[in-house]
């Protein structure tokens, strides 16, 4: 067997019955050759970051082989943005895919603590407002580092608290966890965290 492995998956696995096979490369074709057998599993598993392509003041994303476009029909915010964050051509984006509604209100999945847990990020008037639940319970541990005690993927939930760090270290960010009072008073005094 033959599998083809586009140039845009750097980093594509290949399992054959749950043991993953070594030598995959980007831009190449990867060959198992076996005498196969009634359930043989073979599983492929694609590399697809959102990556910024830049060019003369234009700016575009893909994923993958997926075109990412913006769409006019909304008007939603500033087409200069990416340049004002500092985005080269090249750059793998360590946003966490968002979903962006025309109102300037993001919802952005946050792998880790439990199947489907996301983070709502705000925009409005210069400041981000980052809401959420369970990546850490307390300002403290978000200042010290720390994930939540609970958590079904700790690598993946390490990964996720590591970009909400980078996106607060990036941006004006007023971070609202909703376990703690320090949530209602940042909301109320505009607090932006300084990491």
């Amino acid at each position: 067997m033959r599998l083809r492995i586009p140039a845009w998956s750097a980093k594509t696995e290949v399992k054959l019955n749950g043991k993953v096979l070594d030598g995959v490369a980007a831009g190449s074709y990867f060959t198992i050759e076996r005498d196969w057998e009634l359930g043989d599993i073979v599983e492929v598993k694609f590399d697809m970051p959102v990556v910024a392509h830049t060019l003369d003041h234009h700016v575009a994303f893909t994923r993958g082989p997926v075109l990412l476009a913006r769409d006019s029909r909304f008007a939603d915010g500033d087409l200069t943005e990416p340049f004002r964050h500092g985005i080269k051509d090249g750059q793998i984006m360590p946003t966490f895919a968002p979903v962006r509604t025309p109102s300037g209100v993001t919802y952005i999945s946050a792998p880790g603590h439990t199947t489907g847990n996301c983070i709502v990020a705000v925009e409005t008037d210069g400041l981000f407002y980052l809401i959420h639940g369970d990546l850490t319970y307390t300002d403290v541990a978000l200042y010290e580092n720390k994930l939540s005690v609970v958590y079904e993927d700790k690598a993946a939930a390490r990964e996720t608290l590591d970009r909400v760090r980078a996106f607060i270290q990036a941006r004006p960010t007023v971070y609202l966890s909703t376990h703690c009072p320090e949530g209602y008073e940042s909301l109320e005094l505009k607090r932006v965290m300084k990491l």
